[in-house]
């Protein structure tokens, strides 16, 4: 009775089909190579961006007078950049930064958005294209002008992602970044399209 009970995947799925069932084909997932290759490019995408729009932010707060408070202030931005391979990046912020002239401190607080349309992204002979949002958040921190402490970055979203081998898929994205100033490393960790990304390296070569 145990032998007639089973059969093979091939044959139940064959068995099946002829008896009008239906019988569903996995979803088709981004490899590791396209993970291991995506993962980097959007990483070091968003860090370029927010390095340029806070580095030297505060490089004018260090010759103000020594106040009874910190002084903070609030701001909001907004940049589109073109995709390696072609189409677009939006990105979209607003926080607050907070200088201390007394203890010499200057620390960032933000968060927004990103949009991808078409964004795209080669890997060999293979065009990777990106279509969706998601959100951020970042902080970081300076002493006396030198970057100190912990920094860290983190975004999530969603994206509907096509290989130029006809395949399509969506999946999310939950990341991640930590700045470690004192170990000078970075690591990057979290999952991309279901795989786990768990990696470190030098943050500074020069130091």
């Amino acid at each position: 009775m145990l032998k007639r009970a089973t059969c093979l995947f091939a044959g139940c799925a064959l068995f099946l089909a002829a008896c009008g069932e239906s019988v569903t084909a996995p979803e088709p997932q981004l490899d590791e190579a396209d993970v291991e290759l995506l993962t980097k490019e959007v990483d070091a995408e968003l860090a370029s961006l927010l390095n340029g729009i806070f580095e030297g932010i505060g490089s004018g707060a260090w010759g103000v007078p020594a106040l009874a408070e910190p002084r903070v202030r609030n701001y909001s931005w907004e940049k589109s950049r073109d995709c390696r391979a072609g189409g677009t990046v939006s990105f979209a912020g607003s926080g607050t930064r907070t200088w201390d002239a007394e203890a010499r401190t200057y620390d960032v607080a933000s968060s927004g958005s990103r949009t991808r349309t078409d964004c795209a992204f080669v890997r060999g002979d293979v065009t990777i294209t990106l279509n969706g949002s998601g959100s951020w958040t970042h902080e970081r921190h300076y002493l006396k002008r030198a970057p100190t402490g912990t920094w860290n970055t983190h975004w999530a979203g969603s994206f509907n992602w096509a290989k130029s081998t006809g395949e399509t898929g969506n999946c999310s994205s939950d990341l991640n970044r930590t700045i470690d100033t004192a170990a000078n490393t970075v690591s990057l960790t979290g999952t991309y399209c279901g795989r786990e990304v768990d990696r470190s390296r030098t943050w500074k070569e020069d130091r």
